[in-house]
């Protein structure tokens, strides 16, 4: 993750089930791709079952959350704005 750069990159296990983000919001769009394990992914009221290989894009300020549903999961995040993650 860089804060002066142009791209923000965050790679995060997380190795329990159930494990995860709760409801927070992003100043920055960003997009997160399933290297591993299989992961709900709530964005705004919807909820998708996400699994290796697909990628969700999250808008500006909208509420999104996530929870593994396996045991172990790999969660590729990237922000396109300055340092955007607070």
């Amino acid at each position: 993750m860089t804060r002066k750069g142009r791209i923000s990159l965050l790679d995060a296990s997380l190795l329990e089930p159930g494990g995860g983000l709760p409801k927070h919001t992003n100043a920055a769009e960003h997009e997160q791709y399933l290297l591993k394990g299989k992961v709900r992914v709530g964005i705004g009221k919807k909820v998708f079952e996400v699994k290796i290989g697909d990628t969700v894009l999250i808008p500006e300020r909208v509420r999104n959350w996530y929870e593994a549903e396996e045991k172990k999961i790999r969660v590729s995040l990237y922000c396109a704005k300055q340092g955007g993650w607070d």
